[in-house]
């Protein structure tokens, strides 16, 4: 069985202060294209904690 780590953004804005975060699609797309093949995923964030979605 083969493990994947998904790296998501926790940033809610970028540095100009414009708004920003995870867009949920690209996460459930490949979520479940992953789960179909019954691999082992983990989902992190750099900061840790919540995302901004």
């Amino acid at each position: 069985m083969k493990n994947l780590l998904l790296i998501v953004t926790n940033v809610d804005k970028y540095a100009s202060g414009l708004p920003t975060g995870l867009w949920l699609s690209e996460l459930t797309h490949l979520y479940h294209k992953a789960k179909e093949k019954k691999w082992n995923m983990t989902i992190a964030s750099p900061k840790g904690g919540a995302c901004t979605y």
